[in-house]
């Protein structure tokens, strides 16, 4: 299972690295980049010559997306919103997003808080609204398919309108290149069904025996072994093993134009051929494949470009490059600064620091807040009710022979199908008492009062007090949002006397009271404290 577990860890970076034919322009070639010029400048965006396209548009505090198709995200606080090479100064929509994911195929994924993930196209226009019932879209793949959640967690695919592809069937699901996915359902165990685009299985993968690093260009590379033992092989979309490569010991990154750069068991990189066959042996300290047979390679602290005959393309004179390339010139960094250099080793512009996908979503989600706090709020006010000692404790299992001297009961249950609540009831007094009655016993001697008992019953008294208590780790859902949607409903039929408290007249057994609910936060941590008072 660990294995199983680390694939679907690097889910979000699979996807992202889709392969490429030897003679196409490589996926990580751009044609705009955002930089800031001087240390503190605003944002700015230069071309693959290094000339200046929009000069200090956007606050140097705000985050630029990648620049594809001539589009852009630029987020400022917890907003993301869209802008245009050709139109820089004012976003293409006025609308804001607080989910976006980066266009791929001319596909983003966005959404806000209560309402549906939506997919654009690079005008902005919305190509399709999701249903409701798809929690999570990730974002697209080269190929224009996107893997989405539903609302119980399994997988499934769509396609670049929002129609379904694959239903969501699956409790893992993971789209690679040319068709190919792996799946895991309620029917495999130890495995990944390899699968194309009709569901149809190809063959599998035992995760037991491997990690496999997902298909592109046909292949996928697969890493099998422990410790020193550990090797790198490919197979085929059948599960064939095509080669071992026994020197490599690590995969780093995929299949791009027909290379793939591995490392051996001292962290030495080198690179092999989608044959099996190295081609550049481990002796570099780190390496990236930029496409088109290039790398940017690392001597101890020196950086530069090898081709794949290990050749230098560009001198080991730079601390720092990058993976990806700008109108096929590389992007390296000398100290403090970068530049932009071409093969000759012409520095063409230098700048201080570059902007891309920093910080930017992998996927979108249907954050549905105000009916998970709709849902909290039935919880309140079935807790505003006051239920008596007896029915509190029949919820929990409790029986009254074992709170004689018990004041409190805790439970635990889920709201809204996500929300694991902890509830704790408190008492002014022991919940349960003894009763007894005496009877009289005369044995012809002597006459003797007798107190029997007549077992436990819960006393018919309300509580004082009800302690809801969760916390919002990893649901997606941003704790700001939830804690004041939850204070706005909670001053709808209730008097607010701060702006954390709130007071309500309640009734039960006939007894008219006063709840003072208090909502109190830290950090992802949410308690709400009811108190019932007398009038």
């Amino acid at each position: 299972m660990k294995t199983k577990e680390l694939l679907g860890s690097a889910l979000f970076l699979c996807m992202l690295l889709t392969g490429c034919g030897k003679s196409e322009k490589p996926k990580y070639d751009y044609d705009y980049l955002a930089v800031q010029m001087s240390k503190g400048d605003d944002w700015s965006i230069i071309d693959k010559n290094g000339k200046e396209v929009v000069k200090e548009e956007y606050p140097a505090d705000a985050l630029l997306s990648d620049i594809v198709d001539r589009v852009f995200w630029v987020k400022q606080g917890e907003r993301y919103q869209l802008f245009s090479i050709d139109q820089p100064k004012k976003p293409l929509i006025e609308e804001e997003f607080k989910q976006a994911t980066p266009f791929v195929a001319g596909r983003a994924v966005v959404s806000n808080i209560d309402q549906p993930i939506r997919i654009l196209d690079t005008k902005g226009n919305t190509v399709a609204t999701l249903p409701k019932d798809i929690s999570r879209c990730l974002l697209f793949t080269d190929e224009g398919y996107a893997v989405v959640h539903n609302s119980e967690g399994l997988m499934g695919l769509i396609d670049a309108q929002g129609k379904i592809v694959m239903k969501p069937a699956y409790s893992w699901l993971s789209y690679f290149s040319e068709g190919i996915l792996l799946a895991t359902d309620s029917t495999t165990t130890n495995f990944f069904s390899i699968l194309n685009l009709k569901g149809e299985k190809l063959g599998e993968i035992d995760y037991t025996k491997y990690v496999c690093h997902g298909f592109y260009e046909g292949k996928a590379l697969v890493v099998g072994g422990e410790g020193e033992e550990q090797y790198v092989s490919a197979i085929d979309k059948t599960g064939k093993k095509l080669f071992d490569l026994k020197k490599a010991q690590k995969v780093i990154g995929q299949f791009m134009g027909g290379y793939f750069v591995f490392a051996n068991g001292d962290g030495k990189m080198g690179v092999a051929d989608d044959k099996g066959d190295i081609v550049i042996r481990a002796k570099y300290d780190g390496l990236q494949n930029l496409g088109n047979g290039l790398f940017s390679a690392l001597k101890g602290n020196k950086c530069g470009i090898v081709d794949v005959n290990d050749e230098t393309v560009l001198s080991f004179d730079y601390t720092d490059g990058t993976n990806y390339t700008l109108g096929g010139k590389f992007i390296m960094k000398d100290g403090t600064d970068w530049m932009l250099v071409n093969r000759e080793g012409k520095e063409i512009i230098t700048f201080h620091e570059y902007g891309r996908v920093r910080n930017m979503c992998n996927y979108a989600e249907f954050i549905d807040i105000s009916g998970l706090v709709g849902d909290l709020l039935k919880q309140i006010e079935r807790s505003e009710q006051a239920q008596t000692a007896g029915t509190v404790a029949a919820e929990a299992g409790l029986q009254p022979e074992f709170c004689e001297y018990r004041r409190d009961v805790e439970t635990s249950m889920t709201i809204g199908g996500k929300l694991q609540v902890d509830c704790r009831t408190w008492f002014a007094e022991p919940m349960a008492e003894e009763k007894t009655h005496v009877e009289t016993v005369d044995d012809g001697w002597f006459t003797e009062e007798h107190t029997v008992s007549d077992g436990y019953q819960w006393k018919d008294i309300l509580p004082s007090a009800v302690f809801l208590e969760f916390t919002l780790t990893d649901m997606g859902i941003s704790v700001t949002d939830f804690y004041n949607t939850l204070l706005e409903k909670l001053a709808e039929g209730r008097t607010k006397q701060s702006e954390q408290q709130f007071v309500k007249t309640v009734s039960a057994k006939g007894q008219k009271r006063n709840c003072l609910t208090e909502v109190m936060r830290n950090d992802d941590h949410i308690i709400i404290n009811l108190q019932f008072q007398e009038p």
